[in-house]
């Protein structure tokens, strides 16, 4: 599990400092949205890729969608309580 998260730490330190693959990114999420306006996966890329690029308040509209969101399954129900985490983390600062 630790390694996965170091890999996942790896991935976003070095693609969300790429302006073109986070408008990709952006725009694949968007499309996801747009068939699935509460798809909490996306939601989520979302709001860490805002929050890596310390637009706070873009991040902070992702997390409350989900955080919002009611949970299908127990996978959704773990991605609620994290994004509430990170919610409540970026409204301290």
């Amino acid at each position: 599990m630790a390694h996965h998260n170091i890999a996942k730490a790896e991935f976003y330190d070095d693609y969300t400092r790429d302006e073109i693959y986070l408008e990709k990114a952006r725009i694949c999420y968007d499309s996801v949205l747009n068939l699935e306006e509460d798809h909490l996966p996306s939601l989520n890329n979302l709001a860490t890729l805002y929050s890596l690029r310390e637009d706070r308040e873009r991040a902070i509209d992702y997390l409350e969608r989900i955080v919002a969101a009611t949970p299908a399954d127990e996978r959704e129900q773990e991605l609620i309580a994290e994004a509430r985490v990170q919610l409540d983390e970026l409204k301290s600062l």
